[in-house]
């Protein structure tokens, strides 16, 4: 559990635009309803957390996901995240995470868990970044190319001059 949590945490390090950010929450408010739906009907009455306070606590979760998720409809997708909302929704998405971690820990393997880790970090990857990451990714593309451009046109220009150099003498 320690090494997923640490996981959730570098994962989670990654989100630099409200889209990463939306993207997260989508995948977190799934783990929840999968939490909600799968492993809730599980547990036993007799279990820790029971059904009832299980369903309680991540009907709570699902609800502040939405909320979060709901806030950021606003924003363009390519903007960078806000500092202050990241960090409530990343508790947010943490809190979820490790109260159906918990759940699933009572019940054992479940058929048709999802692995939230690489659906997360697979979402947060294609969900649109910063512009400027965008920008700086293309300029580091098209850098070698350009490089090769100068070059041409530096040899260009020389050869001009050595020809000009020969006509004159």
């Amino acid at each position: 559990m320690a090494a997923d949590i640490a996981q959730l945490a570098r994962t989670l390090n990654a989100v630099r635009s409200v889209g990463q950010a939306r993207a997260a929450l989508e995948v977190a408010v799934k783990e929840a309803d999968w939490g909600l739906l799968g492993v809730v009907p599980a547990l036993s009455f007799f279990s820790t957390p029971d059904p009832v306070e299980a369903a309680s606590t991540l009907s709570i979760d699902r609800s502040q996901l939405s909320g979060e998720l709901g806030t950021l409809e606003q924003f363009d997708p390519t903007s960078p995240v806000d500092p202050t909302s990241w960090a409530r929704q990343r508790r947010a998405i943490e809190r979820t995470f490790i109260d159906v971690s918990g759940m699933e820990g009572v019940v054992g393997a479940l058929p048709g868990a999802l692995d939230f880790l690489v659906i997360l970090a697979q979402a947060i990857a294609e969900a649109p970044g910063l512009i400027a990451d965008k920008v700086g990714a293309a300029a580091a593309a098209v850098a070698p190319a350009a490089f090769g451009l100068s070059a041409l046109v530096i040899a260009v220009l020389l050869l001009i001059f050595v020809v000009k150099a020969r006509v004159a003498a």
